[in-house]
């Protein structure tokens, strides 16, 4: 948990450098995702997983983050890597797909049988918010 929080630190500090007129907003509401981006107009939502291969996700969450992406804009962001720590990701992922993954016996979903709507090797910051920025300043993509 440590390493997600870590990571959603960072991705708000490049935030905050390359749009810094741009609100990142925390949730609270039980089932919401991470973040609202609320920037040029536009709204959009931001879940954060950390997947070392799989993750945890809760059904009221995907069930929100759906209701939202079709409603408007809101995406999973999952920084993957391997069990021990190799082959790092950066994914952008449909709130649809998440909710369309088999969940195993442990309660967790694995990130080999996601549809990557874009993705970067490694933990790329830079990457990240400018391929956000594009996607938040888009018309609205239906899922």
């Amino acid at each position: 948990m440590k390493l997600e929080a870590d990571l959603k630190a960072r991705f708000t500090r490049e935030l905050k450098a390359q749009r810094p007129t741009w609100l990142s907003l925390l949730q609270s509401t039980a089932g919401a995702p991470d973040r609202a981006i609320v920037g040029d107009g536009h709204t959009s939502w931001l879940e954060f997983k950390h997947a070392t291969p799989s993750f945890r996700s809760p059904g009221i969450q995907e069930r929100l983050c759906q209701r939202l992406a079709t409603t408007g804009r809101c995406w999973y962001v999952i920084w993957a890597e391997s069990a021990l720590g190799a082959d790092r990701r950066t994914l952008i992922v449909s709130p649809a797909q998440v909710r369309l993954l088999p969940q195993r016996a442990s309660g967790l979903k694995s990130v080999k049988d996601l549809v990557i709507y874009e993705s970067c090797l490694g933990y790329d910051m830079p990457w990240l918010v400018t391929t956000f920025a594009r996607l938040h300043m888009t018309s609205h993509i239906t899922f």
